[in-house]
């Protein structure tokens, strides 16, 4: 556990999970019968998702969260370790390694925000089609407690690039720009489970949106959510970055993040393009 983060985040995380503990005791919690059905909740496969990598991450994070709520809010530490290991190495996809230190990596337990969740998932399966993605929003520490305790407000943002809205990123490495750093140097980035329907838009600035928008449609970087029903904060990663010289290129120097970010999202297009493609069957040859 963290020992330099800030005092009013510790707080809050204890508090969450104090209250979580209890929400499951009483008429907030999810009931047996509805965490089991949603342990195998049916989403989207990662192949129809609009950014498939992360879908994958996010189906994992989703039946790890949900055995959370089951088992009297509280993994085994094995499977504790086993997903933020999961976490982590969603994060060090697209940060530099050397340049960034954990501090830790602490489950988010709000079960009322869970069950609006999956109920919107559930709405939107049955409706259409709907993925789970993992995705990162970086804040600034002051605003850590609020997300903990109410999760991410649309209305909280009053300008963007691609429209009004909740913005997560897709790889840690866009979302790190918006995670300032407070006096000690800790950092604070949610990991996100983002329910992205077949509805998306190419978001414009300032744009006031009645749907989900992102900065592209295939494999986007960010998004913008308008209904806070969308979104799940389920893991807080509480880092540092480390002191570490620029290489120094042509001119000017090299920046690692930069660097990491740029790798990451160019195997994201790789991926997509090289997606195996399903081909028709070619007609039979008419016989003589």
């Amino acid at each position: 556990m963290l020992a330099d983060a800030g005092g009013d985040v510790r707080k809050a995380l204890e508090a969450k999970e104090h209250l979580g503990r209890e929400e499951g005791r009483g008429q907030g919690s999810l009931c047996p019968e509805t965490a089991e059905q949603a342990c195998g909740v049916k989403v989207a496969l990662p192949a129809d998702a609009k950014h498939p990598w992360r879908a994958t991450g996010g189906r994992k994070l989703l039946q790890q969260v949900v055995l959370a709520v089951q088992s009297a809010f509280g993994l085994l530490p094995s499977a504790r370790r086993k997903y933020c290991e999961e976490v982590r190495e969603l994060f060090f996809d697209s940060i530099p390694e050397s340049a960034v230190e954990i501090l830790s990596v602490d489950e988010v337990i709000q079960p009322h925000l869970l069950k609006r969740f999956l109920e919107h998932i559930a709405n939107d399966m049955a409706n259409s089609r709907c993925s789970v993605e993992a995705t990162f929003h970086g804040t600034r520490p002051e605003f850590v407690t609020q997300i903990l305790n109410s999760g991410l407000d649309p209305q909280m943002c009053v300008t963007g690039n691609y429209g009004r809205g909740a913005y997560v990123a897709t790889h840690a490495g866009v979302a790190h720009q918006y995670a300032y750093p407070e006096e000690s140097g800790c950092r604070y980035m949610c990991v996100t489970l983002a329910a992205v329907g077949s509805q998306l838009v190419r978001g414009r600035e300032q744009e006031a949106l009645s749907t989900t928008a992102a900065d592209r449609l295939v494999n986007p970087t960010q998004y913008c959510f308008v209904c806070e029903d969308e979104l799940y904060v389920s893991h807080l990663i509480t880092y540092r970055t480390n002191d570490i010289p620029f290489c120094r290129i042509g001119g000017g120097f090299q920046d690692p993040f930069h660097v990491k970010l740029r790798a990451a999202l160019r195997a994201s297009e790789r991926n997509e393009r090289h997606e195996p493609v399903k081909r028709s069957r070619p007609p039979d040859k008419p016989t003589k």
